[in-house]
This record gives C-alpha cells, sequence and structure tokens, in this order.
C-alpha cells in the first residue's frame, strides 16, 4: 500500500477500487479505476522510465491504437493476428478495449496503451482468460518494465490461486520464473507496433516478439 500512496493523494481512490477488486475479481471498471489511481504514482513514474529507455524514442503519440474492428478483422486471412483476435473475442465473449481519451502526457499514454493491446496479447502469447493466464500476461510486463497494475494482478491473482487451487502454486512459480528470463534484454511487449501486424500469420508475430 505505501508503494501505491502518490502524490495527488488519490490513495482513497486506490483503496476502495482494490476493495472492488477483492470482492469482485471480476469488475472491469475497477480495475480501470485502480490502473488510474496508481498512475500518478512514483512507481508508475518508475515504471515510465524503464518504458521510455527500452522503446527509445518519444512515448507521447497518440494511444488511439488503428485496431480496425471485430467485423473487419473476422475478414482477414484465417491465421492472421487480426483473424485470430477477432475469433478469441468471440470465443469468449469480450468487447474489445478502445481510449475514450485521448493522452496529453507520457504517463497516460502508458497506461492506456498497455490497456488497448492488452487483448491482442492474449493472441501472441496464447493465453486463454483464466486466473492464471492473466498472471502469466501480467508478469511479461511487471518483470519487463515493472507496470504497477500488472504487479498487482499478478500479486493479487497468486494470492487467489494459493487460497483456491493451491497445488498449482509451484508449476505456476515455474512458468513465472520461465517468463522472467525470456522478457530479459527484450523490449517490453506493449511497446511494439502490435497493431501494425495484424495481417500477419500469427505465428510471425510470435516468431518476432517471442524468438
Amino acid at each position: 500500500m505505501i508503494a501505491a500512496k502518490n502524490e495527488h493523494q488519490t490513495s482513497p481512490r486506490f483503496l476502495r477500487a482494490a476493495s472492488r477488486l477483492l470482492r469482485a475479481p471480476g469488475d472491469t471498471a475497477a480495475l480501470l479505476e485502480l490502473g488510474d489511481s496508481i498512475s500518478t504514482t512514483r512507481w508508475f513514474t518508475r515504471s515510465l522510465q524503464v518504458a521510455k529507455a527500452q522503446n527509445g524514442v518519444d512515448l507521447s503519440r497518440d494511444a488511439s491504437v488503428s485496431i480496425p474492428q471485430l467485423t473487419e478483422l473476422s475478414r482477414y486471412p484465417a491465421e492472421s493476428l487480426g483473424a485470430r483476435f477477432s475469433c478469441f473475442m468471440a470465443i469468449y465473449g469480450l468487447m474489445e478495449f478502445r481510449s475514450s481519451r485521448s493522452p496529453s502526457n507520457e504517463r497516460e499514454w502508458l497506461r492506456e496503451r498497455s490497456r488497448v493491446v492488452h487483448d491482442l496479447l492474449h493472441v501472441i502469447l496464447d493465453y486463454g482468460i483464466e486466473v492464471e493466464d492473466e498472471i502469466k500476461l501480467n508478469a511479461h510486463l511487471a518483470f519487463s518494465i515493472g507496470l504497477p497494475i500488472s504487479c498487482l494482478i499478478v500479486g493479487g491473482g497468486l494470492i487467489r490461486i494459493a487460497f483456491t487451487k493451491p497445488k498449482r502454486l509451484f508449476a505456476l512459480a515455474q512458468d513465472l520464473l520461465a517468463i522472467r528470463a525470456r522478457v530479459r534484454n527484450r523490449r517490453c511487449l506493449i511497446l511494439e507496433p502490435i497493431e501494425d501486424w495484424l495481417h500477419e500469420p500469427v505465428s510471425v508475430v510470435q516468431a518476432r516478439l517471442l524468438g
């Protein structure tokens, strides 16, 4: 909790959102509020500094990533990232996240970018939407740039697994160690121009990003 306290005194908002998530882990609105509440923290600032060092370019670009509508993506070649993304969203009954805010600074860019490309990462990493999948996906971002919301999701998810599926903890820990090794010396996935590769086969994108 100390790490999440920020310069603008939004810690009550953080605690409120965290409390809601503890009661209802699937509460997307609470998750977004939690992310907003920590995007002005020193913790987030450190993550931003790491991201800027990795990216080597200005992060103040428009976060309104140009991702076509799912109906259009469904007409892409069957093995393309776009078509697979459309199929993934349909299978799980998900709605794509589109940023309603135009970022005014690098901090907002990173926060919104991480949200817009999140579900694409599920497809690239071949993860479902169970708690363990979310832990592993967010571990890529937590280990790579220390993204605060991802760190919290990994920590909270592990606590949940400890109570609900304790026998899975050892295998999950091994997976996390492998992810930590994988992302070492690699640019964070959310900094990659994933939206430019929607026409490409998923296997090609995976080889490019995951080696």
